[in-house]
């Protein structure tokens, strides 16, 4: 499983709003989350009979 998702705000931080914070958050670091946790669940669910595999997630940046 590949995970690529990622979302950028383009304001510096100390204008950055709660909200643009925790949808930058919400993509990046709770979406993440969520796929890999899924994908866990399957492979070493309670009717996996095999596990291999593997999950890369891939993370980029804007700097400026």
């Amino acid at each position: 499983m590949v995970d690529s998702a990622g979302t950028v705000r383009d304001v510096p931080l100390a204008r950055m709003s709660d909200e643009q914070w925790h949808a930058v958050l919400d993509t990046n670091l709770t979406g993440s989350y969520t796929v890999c946790r899924a994908v866990v669940a399957i492979s070493y669910g309670p009717r996996a009979t095999y596990v291999t595999g593997q999950v890369l997630q891939v993370g980029g940046g804007m700097t400026g």
